[in-house]
């Protein structure tokens, strides 16, 4: 099935915004993705830091009860806490000496906490939990100018995805009814400006190619359509005039003809009468030498006939 020109153009004029939008809607949602996972991450410190604010000296981390507490007070002013713990030395190595899930508790801490003790680093990075994103935070804890243990908080990252979730939404709906009216502008646009001078033009060549050199496509612009309608009107032109000179010339070239054949014609008639004529002319002068003939036949028989009569004498 053909294509017209107004499908082919409107097919580049929607993908390649839709392209563009595309490209854009990934980095955007991508870089507001990494601002809000940097916020998470501030404030992960930020509550870290008030968590730490409470710890002054060792004893205080020998408290656990206390330790538990203030761990579950700060779950409850932050329901997008997931976990929060405290991990100090054990027998082997970091374990957890307080958490909000007691069951993790005189258990060994994850590995990243060892690496935020030994490097002296805040380590982050993105994690599953509770089937959702969420960003795990791992600071040294200091006591007195020494690291003695760490502090992980688990926080979620679902609220930043359903925000993120509705962005994508809404620049959705925004990009369809982007191309929409997109594809309806462009469209009368394109009839406008580019498919109804070339129909002018094709229905122009159309007429011109049946006979009728008169015709002539109106230009309304000074682009390259309307150049081209130009050179059209031209060439429709040119034909004409040559058209004409042709005939001009076929018409002189009749004359001529015309003017021949008829001086061909007399001299055709001239020679027949000059045929008949001489045609009457040999019929004549065959009865002469045939009258001659018997004349001389007679004038030998009377010659004959005369020398007999003598001799009988």
């Amino acid at each position: 099935m053909r294509k017209s020109i107004v499908t082919k153009i409107l097919g580049i004029v929607i993908l390649v915004p839709l392209f563009l939008f595309s490209i854009f809607t990934f980095l955007y949602i991508r870089e507001a993705k990494a601002v809000f996972d940097n916020l998470h991450l501030n404030k992960a410190i930020s509550l870290i830091q008030t968590l730490d604010a409470n710890i002054t000296n060792v004893k205080d981390l020998d408290d656990r009860d206390k330790l538990q507490l203030q761990i579950y007070k700060l779950m409850w002013l932050n329901p997008d806490l997931i976990q929060v713990s405290i991990n100090l030395p054990g027998e082997k190595g970091l374990e957890v000496a307080a958490s909000n899930n007691v069951n993790l508790v005189d258990k060994p801490a994850e590995k990243e906490n060892q690496q935020s003790l030994d490097t002296d680093k805040i380590i982050s990075q993105q994690t599953k939990a509770e089937n959702a994103r969420a960003l795990l935070v791992v600071t040294p804890l200091h006591v007195a100018g020494q690291s003695i243990g760490t502090y992980e908080m688990v926080l979620s990252l679902s609220a930043v995805d359903q925000i993120v979730f509705q962005w994508e939404k809404n620049l959705l709906i925004i990009n369809s009814l982007s191309l929409i009216i997109l594809a309806f502008v462009s469209y009368f646009l394109l009839r406008k400006i580019i498919v109804d001078p070339i129909r002018m033009l094709s229905k122009g060549m159309e007429v011109v190619s049946g006979g009728n050199l008169n015709y002539a496509v109106k230009i309304k612009s000074q682009d390259e359509i309307g150049r081209l309608g130009s050179q059209f009107n031209d060439m429709a032109r040119k034909l004409k005039t040559s058209q004409e000179q042709t005939e001009e010339y076929s018409q002189k070239l009749e004359k001529q003809v015309t003017s021949k054949t008829i001086e061909l014609n007399k001299t055709a008639d001239e020679l027949e009468k000059r045929r008949q004529e001489m045609k009457v002319l040999s019929k004549m002068l065959k009865d002469s030498e045939i009258k001659m003939a018997q004349l001389g036949q007679k004038t030998r028989e009377e010659l004959e006939v005369a020398g007999g009569k003598k001799a009988d004498r």
